[in-house]
């Protein structure tokens, strides 16, 4: 059985965290990101931005600069 066949059998996120080692080197395609899309879990109920940007403008994942990107040009 193929990466992609085991991949697109498993029914729940949990059974594709078990197995994640037998998926290396799964290339994405369209039938294999529809399926991740039914059993990957999905985020509801953010409250908080994701991004955030630091004073010199840089965007960064999570950290505490400002939500907003503001012109850094003089």
């Amino acid at each position: 059985m193929t990466a992609k066949e085991l991949f697109l059998s498993m029914e729940s996120y949990e059974e594709f965290d078990r197995r994640r080692s037998e998926l290396k080197g799964l290339k994405m395609d369209k039938e294999t990101l529809e399926h991740a899309k039914k059993i990957f879990p999905t985020v509801s109920g953010t409250k908080e931005e994701l991004y955030s940007f630091l004073p010199d403008g840089r965007m960064v994942l999570g950290g505490k600069g400002d939500t907003k990107k503001k012109n850094t040009e003089l």
